[in-house]
């Protein structure tokens, strides 16, 4: 009889494990092996992507306080001095029309900071075009990374973000997108730049507020700005995306059968002990 509340026990935590760790999740990937493999991202997952976007060797692993994103063996790169005008990469996710989260670790290893004003543009838009998007903008000339809305007429809002932003350092963002003061428009970014915790900020460090002319998200996009390149521009990378609509989703959870088997071995370690104080 033990055996059967057990095996129904074991059943129980791996489904509930399983279901945390997908039901509220949009997109997630750290570009691993299987299913990518190292070259050209496009066509790989569903990506459509320029051919400065490639899959390379090497995670990006962020670890700070309560958070841990350990990054894998592999992860997007963007080849810069590659990388023309408008160079992107895009993948779609279940249209959102609700408040939802994003978070990924990034690092830009340059060999001098851009003079050329190069600019990487993370986003969320209704598209594969930038304009109707709520994003992060990341600048090596001026050291910044900052919240940025366009509008689907093409009006930028630039917002805060950081003012450190430094060669081959890891960043870890965290953010959320939202129709604040019941607008029918996504009107609202917020970040967090590398959390030391997984409990959803009451109060966001960074954030830019522009209503967007868009009321429904479906792609999550990256692009390269201006046109002069150099040959010093580095590499970029970003690793660990998730976008959920849950927060608790955007970090790492035990796989199910290690914390089912945790769970189950102590539960069974008690039962057996319960049973031998009794004979």
């Amino acid at each position: 009889m033990k055996t059967f509340y057990l095996a129904i026990l074991w059943a129980s935590i791996a489904c509930t494990l399983g279901a945390r760790a997908t039901s509220s999740t949009l997109f997630d990937t750290s570009f691993e092996n299987p299913p990518y493999a190292t070259g050209n991202l496009n066509g790989q997952q569903s990506w459509s992507a320029g051919s400065p976007y490639s899959v390379v060797t090497g995670g990006i692993s962020y670890d700070s306080g309560s958070v841990d994103v350990p990054g894998g063996t592999q992860n997007l790169s963007i080849d810069m001095p590659a990388a023309a005008q408008g160079a992107s990469a895009h993948h779609v996710f279940a249209t959102q029309t609700d408040d939802f989260y994003f978070s990924f670790a990034v690092q830009w290893d340059w060999a001098v900071a851009p003079a050329n004003g190069r600019t990487v543009w993370v986003y969320m838009g209704d598209d594969s075009n930038t304009a109707g998007t709520l994003g992060v903008v990341f600048n090596p000339l001026s050291g910044t990374v900052f919240t940025r809305i366009r509008s689907a007429s093409n009006s930028n809002s630039n917002g805060t973000g950081i003012t450190d932003f430094t060669d081959g350092q890891i960043y870890f963002i965290v953010g959320k997108v939202s129709k604040a003061d019941a607008s029918t428009n996504y009107n609202r970014i917020e970040i967090m730049v590398n959390p030391t915790s997984t409990e959803e900020p009451i109060s966001w460090s960074y954030s830019a507020s522009f209503d967007s002319e868009v009321s429904l998200l479906t792609t999550f996009g990256i692009v390269t700005t201006n046109n002069t390149t150099s040959a010093t521009d580095g590499v970029f990378g970003l690793d660990s995306l998730r976008i959920a609509t849950d927060y608790s989703n955007l970090f790492p959870v035990p796989e199910p059968n290690t914390a089912a088997l945790l769970l189950l071995g102590t539960t069974a370690g008690l039962l057996l002990r319960k049973k031998g104080s009794r004979n």
